[in-house]
């Protein structure tokens, strides 16, 4: 029978000024994890350019010429920015990899962190 519990996945990098960085989470053999929302706390802006797997989907279209700007994406303080629940949660299967990857457009040191609401399932 499968356990599924609630899990807030925390993820941080730090980048230089206009820096790109890469947020990464890899899912254990035994456990499906759905990444539900997506919000952020940063010490400036940033741009997400992709989010991918270790197997090679892609999550978006999003790029470093086509990005999501940070600020689309939900802050814990300002719940009303315009992505924060998923429409369609990610699945990363058991094994994987997750990628997030982040590229500083405030043009100074910057600290990113994701904080993603998760459905953490053992099958």
């Amino acid at each position: 029978m499968a356990r599924t519990f609630t899990f807030n996945l925390v993820l941080d990098v730090d980048v230089i000024a206009s820096g790109t960085g890469t947020l990464t989470y890899t899912v254990s053999q035994d456990e499906e994890l759905d990444l539900m929302e997506i919000f952020h706390a940063a010490t400036g802006a940033f741009q997400i350019n992709d989010i991918r797997d270790s197997v090679g989907f892609h999550y978006t279209n999003a790029s470093a010429n086509n990005p999501i700007s940070s600020a689309l994406i939900a802050q814990g303080a300002n719940e009303y920015n315009h992505l924060g629940k998923l429409p369609v949660p990610i699945n990363v299967k058991g094994g994987s990899t997750i990628y997030f990857d982040v590229q500083d457009t405030s043009t100074s040191s910057n600290t990113i962190r994701l904080i993603i609401p998760c459905k953490r399932t053992f099958p």
